[in-house]
């Protein structure tokens, strides 16, 4: 792991990371994350977050534990594929740990949702800037619509988030939801 400053000192926060990042150094070894049900899917890779693995059925339960996140993110360095990071999705009705708490209250998780495009190809897509915005003067269509055009089923899921990058340095610190260190790796 890195050396940095994570998160502004606190302890309990930096704690828990620590805690969390030697729990899931077994994830270093990507045959590990396969056997525990983690797949990479296309499209949900993004230039300054990696490679997105994802546990499906961690990510539906709408589990938060700090040992077990929904997304690995891994990233070719040296023709190898390394873990850098992980992903907490938690449920806006998750009721075990309130996802907030995980890492202490200083830490910036962020949402998706309620409104989801799911679609075959290519993953699901954040419509909550359409549901706030449509229908308009300009249109009728609503965001359920124009996901429906693109091919997608409209979904109401709200999720709570948060990026930890727990092998790799991130200039702005460990809990901020892209690394534009990334491209430099």
């Amino acid at each position: 792991p890195h050396d940095a400053e994570h998160a502004q000192g606190n302890s309990t926060t930096e704690a828990a990371f620590q805690h969390a990042t030697a729990a899931l150094a077994r994830f270093q070894d990507v045959a590990v994350a396969q056997t525990e049900g983690y797949a990479h899917y296309d499209g949900r890779d993004t230039f300054m977050m990696g490679e997105h693995w994802v546990n499906r059925q961690i990510l539906r339960s709408g589990q938060c534990e700090l040992t077990q996140p929904a997304f690995l993110q891994y990233l070719l360095i040296d023709s190898k594929r390394t873990l850098i990071g992980v992903g907490y999705v938690c449920g806006a009705d998750t009721h075990h740990t309130p996802a907030p708490l995980l890492f202490g209250t200083d830490v910036p998780w962020h949402t998706h949702g309620p409104a989801f495009c799911a679609r075959a190809q290519g993953g699901g897509l954040d419509m909550q800037a359409w549901a706030e915005a449509l229908p308009n003067a300009l249109t009728p269509l609503t965001w359920q619509d124009l996901c429906q055009q693109w091919g997608g089923q409209p979904i109401q899921w709200g999720v709570t988030m948060l990026h930890t990058w727990n092998w790799i340095p991130q200039p702005q610190g460990a809990f901020v939801h892209e690394n534009p260190a990334i491209p430099f790796l």
